[in-house]
């Protein structure tokens, strides 16, 4: 019986392919081969093997502001900006770049399917389609990117990819309005049929439009998530799409909220110190419909400020901030990115951009930041996931304050817990009368090490202190000094309910 059901998989995968130059997909989760480019065989590069059981597809919770798998388990979404490992990136150094984000508990991978540009290479000189014509995809050159849709999986990520970065593929040059080389309704539709067949096995995949431009070609994307939702098997709840907006306008709200296809809003709070990540994810937030929301782009890691060294470069604190702001405001999840890493730059190669070059790709794996997310995510998933609530005012009495004296909270919607979280480390005042309990733990989480503490900053993995509703009105001061890097979590919670110690997460977990 398995030898027939083998079989009858082969054969239904193969009469699935798509007439455009049909190839072998790579698909993760059947049995299928990956035929080796250059001197590398599979067998060399393929490490660790396949795992037992397929990713769950992920689809929209109930309530619309959440990731969840297909039977409704929470999903974290803890991204990097891998933009470019897909044309700049060979075997062995993919192996390097995901089993390390893997071992950091990212969850997600983006990236972009093409070229930076139109008919550009990827490392083993193979561009995408032949001759430039969209409708005749390279073999050799999805070959490769089969590699890494398997390999991520084999790791537990999963891949928001980007059919066609917009700057370069959908819309005119700016101020222009030719659009030679440009994905037009009829060979968007014929791509993405291509790739959403090509790929409808694979379960861990995410699907970006757009691209760090303002959409104007609305039939183009229309036409390219049509056909990848058609080569997914015409099933939209398995085909999860999200939009990449332009800077200067850093939400996909403004452009595609309510596009039928759009699953979930992203924003991109950018390369400047202050861009206030709280408010836009609150306006998304509130949005009727309901979406879920996720800052796809914020600042990253040792990049230049507003895109100039002589302004400073961004730190492991910035990166902190902006990723406790947006998930206590509302985020279903959260983003990272590294210089270095999202450009892909070699040492001793040409750097994508000569203003920006500053760590090798392989050298910023490891910037402190990118070591301190895992703890982001320890810490949300140490308590109830689904039922999480944005601060509505009620859990503060302090000022919320700006900027570098924000206070953000986030609760569960039975009040028997809440976040929050402290920019530079000052005082707060917390509203006891709102939560529900009689006695609550106190716990100081470290955002940069993931340790609880007492409040001399000392690792002790138990409350600081306990509180009952008579301590309401009592000012808290974090451990250390106020001021830049001094962020910490005050963590709440009703001790009747037993949770676990703030970012020990014992349940299991979706990656």
């Amino acid at each position: 019986m398995k030898t027939l059901l083998l079989i009858l998989l082969t054969i239904t995968a193969k009469a699935q392919l798509t007439t455009l130059g049909a190839v072998t997909p790579g698909l993760a989760n059947a049995t299928t081969q990956v035929i080796g480019l250059g001197d590398e065989s599979p067998e060399a590069s393929t490490r660790p093997g396949r795992p037992s059981r397929p990713l769950p597809r992920l689809k929209v919770s109930d309530n619309k502001r959440f990731l969840v798998t297909a039977s409704n388990r929470p999903f974290f979404w803890l991204a990097d900006t891998g933009w470019m490992m897909f044309h700049k990136l060979d075997r062995k150094e993919i192996d390097t770049y995901l089993e390390k984000r893997a071992a950091q508990q990212f969850s997600v991978i983006m990236g972009m399917l093409l070229p930076w540009l139109p008919g550009e290479t990827n490392v083993y000189g193979e561009a995408a389609f032949e001759n430039g014509d969209y409708t005749k995809p390279n073999k050799k050159y999805w070959q490769h990117v089969d590699y890494i849709v398997e390999q991520s999986a084999a790791k537990g990520l999963y891949l928001c990819m980007v059919p066609a970065w917009a700057i370069n593929y959908v819309e005119p040059p700016r101020r222009t309005t030719d659009t030679t080389n440009r994905l037009d309704a009829r060979t968007a539709y014929a791509y993405g049929k291509f790739i959403g067949d090509r790929y409808h096995n694979n379960t861990n995949l995410i699907w970006m439009l757009g691209g760090d431009i303002r959409p104007t070609r609305y039939a183009v994307y229309d036409a390219l998530a049509k056909g990848i939702t058609d080569g997914n098997g015409n099933d939209p709840e398995t085909t999860l799409f999200t939009f990449h907006p332009p800077s200067g306008q850093p939400s996909s709200v403004g452009f595609c909220h309510d596009r039928p296809w759009l699953d979930f809003n992203l924003v991109q709070t950018g390369h400047d110190y202050w861009r206030l990540g709280y408010n836009i994810i609150a306006a998304n937030y509130a949005l009727v419909p309901a979406k879920p929301t996720v800052d796809g782009e914020p600042c990253y890691e040792n990049h230049p400020v507003r895109h100039n060294f002589t302004n400073g470069v961004f730190t492991d604190w910035h990166m902190r901030m902006r990723a406790y702001w947006s998930l206590f405001a509302g985020a279903f999840g959260y983003t990272y990115g590294g210089n270095g890493v999202w450009q892909m730059d070699k040492k001793g190669k040409e750097p994508f951009l000569k203003t920006h070059a500053n760590l090798s790709w392989d050298e910023a794996l490891t910037l402190p930041g990118a070591e301190q997310m895992r703890h982001v995510r320890a810490l949300m998933e140490s308590r109830p996931f689904l039922s999480r609530l944005p601060d509505d005012g009620s859990m503060l009495r302090s000022p919320t304050g700006e900027k570098a004296e924000r206070t953000q909270a986030t609760f569960g919607a039975d009040r028997s817990w809440a976040m929050i979280y402290l920019t530079s480390g000052q005082n707060v005042t917390p509203n006891l009368t709102n939560l529900r309990g009689k006695v609550f733990n106190g716990w100081w989480f470290n955002p940069r090490t993931g340790q609880v503490c007492n409040e001399a900053g000392q690792p002790t993995g138990k409350p600081f202190r306990q509180f009952t509703h008579a301590d309401d009105g009592l000012e808290l001061n974090p451990p250390g000094h106020p001021g830049e890097g001094n962020d910490w979590v005050l963590v709440l919670d009703d001790v009747s309910k037993q949770y676990v110690v703030p970012g020990s997460a014992p349940r299991k977990r979706v990656r």
